[in-house]
């Protein structure tokens, strides 16, 4: 095939991860196949089809994928409700793993056995883990749904490498954040109330526990290791995450600060009851470094500095 028929297919190209993928590959000169779940958009902007099966038997028969990024996920809510609909919950995610993820893993087998498949998996498949820090051989006990179908398609990926021959890895991923963080998650719920601070003195915000520790990594730094792990040659599994953590008053005090406030005049507490995530989440990232030579820095006042920066870009 032709050099212009190469490209690299990013599915959940509209969430966070998707869109810092999308700028880094394309700073790189990679024409991009973006994935949505109503459309394949090409390299062209024009739109390539709905992602059903007949539409990515043609992407995949006509045009030379070189790499996947697997990135969409459904997030759990938060806050604990007795209307959590578990069963819908639990449907929604069969539906991702059978109508998305292996749909695609398979025309990699039937087309296109060169390709090689990245998958975004999560620290929360270690659920309320007693090892601090976990690295690639710790055990896997997770205690919430979206932890649970990580687990799952982690394994889905590890029986295409093991028992199909695809070049197919997960990046088992520790918190990380950007601007293009939904506002419904804590760091953008933060620097956005931090901007409306500034036009309204009478805003508050409400925050749960502001001694609650995790990491909080830069989403371009560990997309970056994304790539760096698929490029290597040979398959394998890595943590991406800094093995640094701050507390959720850390990331209150500078982003109020960076806009010249001071939080404590602006956020105060809520007696809301969470799922409550163990602050033992903590990425022992040797092995990515070893391979990459690179992991995230964990440093959240360059972080919130560059995201409000981003932001005011537009």
């Amino acid at each position: 095939m032709s050099e212009t028929n190469s490209g690299i297919l990013i599915v959940g190209s509209e969430g966070q991860d998707g869109q810092v993928l999308g700028r880094i590959l394309s700073s790189q000169g990679k024409r991009i196949y973006k994935q949505s779940r109503y459309a394949i958009v090409s390299p062209d902007g024009s739109n390539f089809g709905p992602p059903t099966q007949e539409s990515l038997a043609i992407l995949f028969q006509k045009k030379n994928i070189e790499e996947i990024y697997f990135l969409p996920a459904i997030h759990s809510p938060a806050i604990m409700s007795e209307d959590f609909g578990v069963e819908l919950e639990i449907k929604k995610h069969f539906q991702l793993i059978e109508d998305s993820m292996l749909r695609i893993l398979e025309m990699v087998r039937a087309n296109s056995p060169q390709t090689r498949f990245f998958f975004a998996s999560s620290a929360l498949i270690f659920g309320d883990t007693s090892q601090s820090p976990q690295d690639e051989s710790t055990a896997s006990a997770p205690t919430e749904i979206y932890g649970l179908f990580k687990k799952i398609s982690q394994e889905i990926v590890t029986y295409y490498r093991e028992n199909m021959g695809l070049f197919s890895i997960s990046g088992i991923l520790y918190p990380h954040e950007s601007e293009f963080r939904n506002n419904r998650f804590l760091f953008r719920k933060i620097i956005d109330s931090a901007f409306m601070s500034t036009k309204d003195p009478n805003h508050r915000l409400e925050i749960v526990d502001m001694d609650y520790t995790r990491e909080w990594n830069c989403a371009y730094q560990v997309m970056e290791c994304a790539i760096g792990a698929l490029r290597i040659d040979f398959p394998s599994d890595y943590l991406i995450g800094s093995g640094k953590q701050a507390t959720v008053r850390d990331i209150c005090e500078h982003s109020f600060q960076a806009l010249g406030l001071n939080y404590r005049d602006f956020v105060t507490s809520s007696p809301v009851k969470l799922i409550k995530r163990s602050s033992r989440l903590l990425a022992n990232p040797n092995k990515l470094f070893q391979a990459v030579g690179y992991q995230p820095d964990g440093e959240v006042r360059p972080l919130i500095d560059r995201t409000i920066k981003r932001m005011r870009e537009g």
